[in-house]
C-alpha cells in the first residue's frame, strides 16, 4: 500500500500555536496533523468495502411479475453477496467539528440468490438460482465521528448514503425468461432495498465494528528510531477544521523539547517533524608531533622527534543540540596525551599530560539521503590539567590558543566525519521519507518538512 501524506508531526509543550482559542487547555505531548490533501491516504480503505459487505445481512424482496410465455411468476430474493468491486474511486474531505466525508464510487458485482414459482402451474417451481448482477454507478457516502474514548482514537459512523444508477443482468442460472422477469420486476425493488440497507443502522453498525477492529490493531506503543517512544493515546480530543485534523498524542521515553517558535502548517502533501535532541558517537585517538609541542611546552623536548597520541575518554557520548544558529556539539572528556616509543603502531606509550576537556563545536546542519548531518566549523575548547610531567602547563600562556586550534585541525575532521554519518530521521514504522527538507531550527529543536511513502 503507497499512498503520499499530508502530515505534520510536531513535538511540543503547547497546541496553542494552531488550535483555536476555544481549544482544551494546553498539554504536553506531539501534535500529528493531516491536511486536507494528505486525506488521501483514506483512498486506500476501499479495501475494507468487501469485507463490510460480507457482514451484512444481505436484503429480503420479494415480489410476483407476468412472465412471457410462462404467466404469473411469484419471486424471492433471499440473498446477495458482492463478489469484486470494479472501477472504484473514492474522495474525501473534512468536515468542520465533526470528522471525514467519504465518498466510493464504484461498480459492484454481486451474486443474487433466489427462488419462484409459476402461480400458473403450481409444480413447476425452482430454488438455488442465482443471478449474476451489476449494480452500475454505485456512489457510497460516508459521514465519519472522530473521537476518543478512554484515550483511545475513535472513527463512528453518524450517516452512511447510497445510490445506484441502474442495475444489469450478467448472467441467470436458470430458464431464459428469468432474466426478462428481473428487468421488468425486480431489479427496481432489489435497488431500492440495497440503498436502503447503505443507509440503515445496520451497515452504519458494521462499519463501525470494522474500523474498530483495525484500530485496535494499531500498536499502542511504537518506538521512532530510538529517539522517542510514541504512545498512541489522546491527550486531547481532536480538533476538526475545513483544512486540517489535529490530534493530541502522548510521547514517553526520551526527553521531549519545548517548542518555542511558531511552525509552518500550511504545506500540503508534507510531514513537518520536530526532533530532539540527540547523541553522537565518540571518534578515533588523534596523532601527533611532540616537535609541534616543543616551542609551546620546552619540556617535551625530552622527547624529540616523537610520536604523540591524544586519546579521548568520555562517561557519555557527546551532546548534539539544534540552536537557532545550527548545530552544536557539547564534549565533557578527558585526553590522555601519550609520548610513543618504538613507532605509532608497535610501540609502547608513556602519558604525560591528562586534561579534562569541555569542548564545544558549532555549524550547520543538513540533510543527505534521509540523514541528518552537520558540518562543523570551528571549536570553542576549555580544559583543567588532571595529570602533567612536563611542568606547568597553565603557566604556558599560549597553551590554551594551540589546544583549541590543533582541536580544530586535529579533532575537527574527525568530528566532521562522524558528524556526516549523521543521524537517521525519525519516522514512524513503515513509512519512507522523500525529500525532507530543513525549514527550520531553534533552541533544543529542528524541523524538518518532507513527503511521505508507506
Amino acid at each position: 500500500m503507497k499512498a503520499h501524506l499530508g502530515l505534520a508531526l510536531l513535538t511540543l509543550l503547547a497546541l496553542s500555536t494552531v488550535l483555536p482559542s476555544t481549544a482544551p487547555a494546553e498539554l504536553p505531548g506531539v501534535k500529528f496533523t493531516v491536511t486536507q490533501a494528505g486525506l488521501k491516504v483514506f483512498t486506500d480503505g476501499l479495501s475494507i468495502v468487501p469485507q463490510i459487505f460480507h457482514n451484512i445481512s444481505s436484503p429480503f424482496v420479494q415480489g410476483s411479475a407476468p412472465a412471457p410465455g410462462v404467466g404469473t411468476v411469484k419471486w424471492t430474493l433471499y440473498s446477495a453477496s458482492p463478489m469484486q468491486l470494479v472501477n472504484s474511486t473514492s474522495s474525501t474531505g473534512l468536515q468542520p467539528n465533526t470528522g471525514i466525508t467519504l465518498t466510493i464510487n464504484t461498480q459492484l458485482v454481486a451474486s443474487v440468490g433466489f427462488q419462484y414459482t409459476q402461480l400458473d402451474s403450481p409444480y413447476s417451481s425452482g430454488s438455488g438460482r442465482s443471478l449474476k448482477l451489476n449494480f452500475q454507478g454505485t456512489s457510497i457516502a460516508l459521514l465519519l465521528q472522530l473521537g476518543e474514548n478512554n484515550q483511545q482514537f475513535t472513527l463512528t459512523t453518524l450517516s452512511a448514503k447510497c445510490n445506484v444508477t441502474s442495475i444489469d443482468v450478467m448472467n441467470a442460472a436458470g430458464p431464459s425468461w428469468l432474466g426478462d422477469i428481473f428487468m421488468k420486476a425486480m431489479r427496481q425493488p432489489l435497488q431500492s432495498a440495497f440503498e436502503a440497507m447503505i443507509a440503515g443502522p445496520t451497515f452504519a453498525s458494521t462499519v463501525n465494528q470494522v474500523v474498530d477492529k483495525s484500530l485496535a490493531s494499531m500498536p499502542v506503543h511504537q518506538n521512532i528510531w530510538g529517539l522517542l517512544e510514541m504512545d498512541n493515546s489522546f491527550n486531547s480530543p481532536p480538533n476538526v477544521t475545513a483544512d486540517h485534523l489535529a490530534r493530541g498524542l502522548l510521547p514517553n521515553g526520551t526527553e521531549v523539547p519545548v517548542f518555542r517558535l511558531p511552525m509552518p502548517d500550511t504545506v500540503n502533501d508534507m510531514v513537518q517533524i520536530l526532533i530532539s535532541d540527540s547523541n553522537a558517537p565518540l571518534w578515533l585517538a588523534v596523532m601527533m608531533k611532540t616537535d609541534f609541542w616543543i616551542p609551546f611546552v620546552p619540556a617535551l623536548g625530552s622527547f624529540p622527534d616523537c610520536d604523540l597520541i591524544a586519546q579521548v575518554a568520555a562517561n557519555s557520548p557527546p551532546m548534539v543540540s539544534f540552536q537557532k544558529e545550527g548545530i552544536q556539539l557539547q564534549i565533557t572528556a578527558e585526553i590522555l596525551i601519550s609520548v610513543v616509543y618504538g613507532g605509532a603502531i608497535n610501540g609502547t606509550t608513556q602519558g604525560i599530560i591528562g586534561l579534562g576537556v569541555s569542548i564545544n563545536a558549532g555549524g550547520e546542519v543538513k540533510i543527505n539521503n534521509g540523514v541528518l548531518n552537520g558540518q562543523f566549523s570551528y571549536i570553542d575548547c576549555q580544559y583543567k590539567v588532571l595529570l602533567s610531567l612536563v611542568g606547568d602547563i597553565t603557566a604556558i600562556d599560549q597553551f590554551n590558543w594551540v589546544l583549541e586550534d590543533v582541536c580544530t585541525d586535529a579533532f575537527l575532521p574527525a568530528i566532521n566525519y562522524h558528524a556526516g554519518v549523521g543521524i537517521q530521521i525519525p519516522a514512524l514504522q513503515g513509512f519512507n521519507l522523500v525529500n525532507p527538507t530543513i525549514v527550520n531550527t531553534g533552541e533544543d529543536f529542528i524541523a524538518l518538512t518532507t513527503n511521505l511513502t508507506f
